[in-house]
């Protein structure tokens, strides 16, 4: 995170609070939402392309920028399986595109992972 951005306190209903980056957008921060009620009762198993469930290749399937912001989301909130299903769509994605359209990708996957 940089320093300048600013984050936002979310109080769960037993009172704890957690701190987000402003940056996560509603529609993100609900898909995360989505998918950790999805998998409380259904544990997420990442075996192969076909244990990826209907419902989760449908959460994934949204444009380049707003995948981009799921992966950044899910890593700066610990939702590891998300994370996981997000990298796998992104190499899904990659495959179809030609060497010039990876390279803007991954420079753009650069740019706004600062997964460190």
């Amino acid at each position: 995170m940089d320093d300048g951005e600013k984050l936002t306190s979310l109080m769960s209903s037993d009172g704890r609070i957690f701190q987000v980056e402003d940056t996560i957008t509603g529609d993100v921060l609900a898909k995360i939402i989505d998918h950790c009620r999805c998998h409380i009762d259904h544990k997420f198993n990442l075996l192969g392309d076909e244990a990826i469930s209907a419902w989760d290749r449908h959460l994934v399937n949204v444009d380049e920028k707003t995948l981009i912001d799921l992966l950044v989301a899910s890593h700066f909130l610990g939702v590891k399986d998300l994370f996981t299903l997000i990298m796998v769509s992104v190499a899904d994605m990659m495959k179809q595109k030609s060497v010039g359209s990876m390279d803007q990708l991954r420079n753009l996957l650069v740019f706004n992972c600062r997964l460190d």
